[in-house]
């Protein structure tokens, strides 16, 4: 089941980036934003936990503030 996802995901990037630049510009977020929330749904449903996927509750605050300190520097 892994390999039709890495075909997917190379399919998406290459289509993506072949968009008009404006287009791309207009869209590069919120196709992306999209696409996490798809892959997140995907592997909830292949079983894994919010633990194992790095986002239960004990690991957000931890990531969300080395996320702060790299956006900063």
């Amino acid at each position: 089941m892994l390999a039709p996802l890495i075909v997917l995901l190379a399919l998406y990037n290459n289509l993506l980036n072949l968009l008009p630049s404006d287009l791309h510009d207009q869209l590069y977020v919120p196709l992306n934003l999209s696409m996490t929330v798809l892959l997140v749904a995907w592997a909830r449903k292949a079983g894994l936990s919010w633990e194992e996927l790095g986002l239960s509750r004990t690991h957000m605050v931890p990531s969300a503030a080395r996320g702060l300190v790299v956006g900063i520097l």
